[in-house]
């Protein structure tokens, strides 16, 4: 991760906070240059405490599904969501994991905490992903699209 790294994320001295707000810095700065579905990505949902359920590569096309939630004003509620992330043009896919760092919960990739898109040259992009268990994955792409169905029953 670029901002945000689990050691900043599990500390007590504000750190997560600083690392949100260089991102969110960073991420107004380029936002302009974004897709439309990365500008609507990342101003309409939030995978926050989502759960990785299943991730297929195969021929440049990553498909990733998520289990997560959403927050509706009036009811001050949340309700489950998934989510269907599809990223196109993929070259270059990285999960790291260190196994001395992580934080307590779920198994497998954990709750999603963090995630970053950043702008590389050439119409490129990196989703970074930092889950509890402190893997790591970083996507690189040129297209992405994604949908997501709640369940508020």
């Amino acid at each position: 991760m670029k901002f945000m790294t689990i050691q900043k994320w599990s500390g007590t001295n504000g750190e997560a906070l600083e690392a949100l707000k260089d991102y969110r810095q960073y991420l107004d700065s380029v936002f302009a240059t974004l897709p439309p579905q990365l500008q609507r990505f990342t101003s309409e949902v939030s995978l926050h405490d989502a759960r990785m359920r299943h991730l297929h590569l195969a021929a440049g096309l990553l498909k990733l599904k998520l289990d997560g939630s959403g927050y509706q004003d009036e009811s001050r509620g949340y309700f489950d969501r998934r989510f269907d992330l599809t990223y196109e043009g993929v070259d270059s896919l990285l999960s790291t994991a260190d196994p001395d760092a992580g934080l307590p919960g779920p198994h497998g990739y954990g709750d999603l905490g963090y995630d970053e898109i950043d702008v590389l040259a050439n119409e490129r992009f990196e989703h970074r992903m930092l889950f509890s268990t402190g893997i790591e994955l970083h996507v690189r792409f040129t297209g992405f699209s994604f949908t997501y169905e709640d369940d508020k029953s």
